[in-house]
């Protein structure tokens, strides 16, 4: 299976949000670290464009993991049609609304993520022996 995003120089991303002015509403994009502002469309390299359309991502269906995305591409066959402004100021990316009725009651679950504390650590001092920092060879200049 070929992947389309390499068969093509540059594309035209556009922006699918519109205010309830009917204006686009500009988003603030990063590949590499350099920020891009789409205001109504950005012409870029057809590697950078799939970075940017995953950044967009607002929604994703929770039975098939498709995701929705504020960003549109006629080249790689992306959903083109306007979405209001509302529907992508989520506070999750998941749609509640696609779950069970018993799911959509569950509140969502927080993974045990355990933090490391500082003093069950061994804290490496440059001061002691051969003056070098943990994960450093020699002497530091």
């Amino acid at each position: 299976m070929s992947n389309p995003f390499s068969q093509v120089a540059v594309v035209r991303l556009v922006n699918r949000v519109v205010g309830p002015d009917g204006k686009r509403v500009p988003h603030e994009y990063m590949v590499g670290g350099v920020a891009f502002w789409i205001d109504e469309y950005l012409d870029v390299p057809a590697e950078y464009a799939e970075l940017l359309i995953r950044q967009s991502m607002y929604k994703i269906d929770p039975v098939s993991n498709r995701g929705d995305y504020r960003l549109g591409c006629e080249r790689f066959g992306t959903p083109m049609a306007d979405v209001p402004v509302a529907e992508t100021l989520r506070d999750e990316l998941i749609d509640r609304s696609l779950l069970s009725p018993q799911r959509q009651k569950a509140k969502p679950t927080r993974f045990h993520n355990p933090i490391r504390r500082m003093d069950a650590l061994k804290i490496a001092d440059p001061r002691d022996g051969d003056g070098a920092f943990a994960g450093e060879f020699g002497n530091r200049k």
